[in-house]
């Protein structure tokens, strides 16, 4: 059984033929334009183009020259080379397309600049089901970077994505970012930047992964490991399940573009999380590192050395929590953070409600009333085994 996801964000969208409509010229046989009819029944993005000003076709291998792709409401992004390869097509009119090839993608907006390298998207299937929208099996890139104002702020040397549908109708898809390179601007607040960079984190470097499982039927998204692993800093993993969801997770992040639009995608994704509830999550953390340096750069900036720093900050902690107003959880942060302080190893945020909360009530309570929150999610606060690996590891 071919493995399958839906295709729906920008930069597969632009993947999959980038979006639906075709002005440019017949093809021999009119093959290229009736691959990009079916993008149009296929891929669930309406109103944008998608021209050429050339495309070569040898045997099953369709090459698009100097391709424009332009969003609704967005601005055109060229791409100097588009390649279907192993294309296909079946009695149904459905096409299958072994490999889609972008050699290089640029999208500029206002201050800032993406460039993807050697974009890969195989096992692509575009349906003559107006119904159904555009999957694959597997995507991969090169490099990625992304510029802010001629700064150079996040770069990963590969990403991976991976497919695999169980039985049950849910899609399991998994994610790897290799090579990552964040710049500590990106914090946004000056004295966080500058506390960074003062702790010795000019850049910070590591590696992602995600696994998600969503199943459409259900409306349910379990992601069992979403971690940002960051070397001499730490391993940060979150995990949750939902339930509930009006829509897809990338129907959610679909582009919109357009002036308004981070008003019209928060909307959207307010409208999608309006029946969502919360299972259940945690976070967790695994020091390599972080602890120490802040420590160290917090003691300076007050004449203490580190050891000093620490007995201060276990010195204040009782006086931090009590805020809380929650006894249990006030003495189950007191004895992790003591310990962590004195030796950084592990600590895990555990929410486990009695009943699935909406997404929404916790939203409002946490802008509202803070404080009913420990209740709320039934949260607490421990340590882990380290037999008990994070998932990615």
């Amino acid at each position: 059984m071919a493995s399958k996801m839906p295709v729906t964000s920008l930069a597969f969208m632009v993947a999959c033929g980038c979006v639906v409509l075709s002005d440019g010229a017949l093809a021999q046989d009119g093959v290229a334009d009736a691959l990009l009819d079916r993008m149009l029944n296929s891929v669930a993005i309406e109103d944008g183009t998608f021209s050429y000003e050339r495309v070569d076709l040898d045997g099953e291998r369709l090459t698009f020259s100097d391709v424009t792709v332009t969003p609704e409401g967005g601005q055109p992004v060229p791409i100097d080379t588009v390649i279907f390869d192993g294309v296909s097509r079946s009695a149904a009119g459905d096409f299958n397309v072994a490999q889609i090839l972008i050699p290089t993608l640029q999208v500029s907006q206002t201050g800032g600049r993406v460039t993807v390298e050697d974009i890969m998207v195989s096992g692509v299937d575009l349906f003559a089901d107006a119904g159904r929208r555009a999957s694959y099996d597997q995507a991969m890139t090169g490099s990625v970077s992304v510029v802010m104002d001629g700064v150079p702020v996040y770069s990963a040397v590969s990403t991976t994505i991976e497919v695999t549908p169980a039985l049950d109708g849910t899609v399991e898809t998994s994610v790897e970012a290799s090579g990552v390179e964040i710049d500590p601007a990106l914090a946004g607040h000056p004295v966080v930047v500058r506390g960074l960079q003062a702790m010795g984190y000019d850049m910070l470097t590591g590696s992602m992964h995600v696994t998600s499982r969503w199943n459409e039927a259900a409306g349910t998204l379990t992601v069992p490991d979403l971690s940002l692993m960051l070397d001499e800093m730490g391993i940060l993993t979150f995990d949750f399940d939902i339930a509930g969801l009006a829509e897809t997770p990338w129907a959610m992040m679909r582009p919109t573009g357009g002036s308004d639009s981070d008003r019209v995608a928060l909307a959207a994704l307010a409208d999608a999380m309006g029946s969502a509830v919360l299972s259940n999550g945690s976070i967790r953390f695994l020091d390599t590192g972080l602890t120490g340096r802040i420590l160290a750069y917090t003691g300076s900036t007050q004449g203490l050395n580190a050891a000093e720093m620490t007995s201060v900050s276990r010195m204040m902690l009782p006086l931090a929590v009590a805020r809380l107003g929650h006894p249990r959880l006030q003495a189950e942060i007191l004895e992790v953070a003591n310990a962590f302080l004195i030796e950084p190893d592990t600590f895990e945020i555990k929410a486990a409600p009695a009943q699935p909360v909406p997404v929404m009530q916790i939203a409002a309570a946490a802008m509202m009333f803070p404080q009913a929150l420990p209740d709320l999610l039934n949260l607490s606060v421990s340590n882990f085994d380290l037999s008990d690996p994070l998932p990615s590891r």
